[in-house]
């Protein structure tokens, strides 16, 4: 009898090899530039302890959870679409979005609040972003004219809130602090 091992050798490799092809393309689309990119995943730590050490050692968990986690991303993906009756990723990468929070979304100049022609929009220059959190997650965001306080349930599953709400602070101090104040010359 031949020993088919190889089989999940060449399989978990394929995996793998999607997996880093699949990050590397949407890292590419994401529109983000390296420094941004690095501000990003500095700002969202890791939402399970032992994450890498869990997915050696219990195999099957991490399946689950792997599983679990597309299915949040998904599911929330289509409420929204449902819901606002149109895809917002592709909006998005119409009006130049490069990370969004739910109806927060940041382009490289100005915060946008809400989806649509009349959504309101905020020059990044001078604000600066905060998150806390309790039982919702709350995006503090305050600046010469803006004071502006956006909430969410806490939910592990609907897309990591305190995770993404992190990385969308830092990445809108970054982008603020790339603006220049008025009055300095180029």
């Amino acid at each position: 009898m031949a020993n088919y091992w190889w089989i999940v050798h060449v399989a978990a490799a394929v995996c793998l090899l999607g997996a880093v092809t699949a990050r590397i393309i949407a890292s590419s689309r994401s529109g983000l530039d390296r420094k941004e990119r690095k501000v990003t995943r500095r700002a969202a730590r890791s939402p399970f302890v032992f994450a890498g050490f869990s997915l050696v050692i219990f195999p099957w968990l991490g399946l689950i959870l792997f599983a679990s986690c597309c299915f949040a991303y998904y599911r929330h993906r289509a409420a929204i679409k449902k819901e606002v009756g149109f895809d917002p990723t592709e909006q998005n990468r119409a009006e130049g979005v490069i990370y969004d929070f739910y109806e927060l979304r940041i382009t490289r100049t100005e915060l946008i609040r809400g989806y649509g022609p009349g959504a309101p929009r905020i020059p990044l220059q001078g604000l600066t972003a905060t998150v806390t959190k309790t039982d919702t997650v709350d995006i503090t965001i305050k600046g010469p004219d803006t004071k502006l306080v956006y909430s969410m349930p806490y939910d592990i599953l609907a897309g990591f809130n305190p995770w993404r709400a992190r990385q969308f602070a830092a990445l809108l101090n970054y982008e603020a602090s790339l603006q220049r104040a008025p009055g300095i010359a180029a």
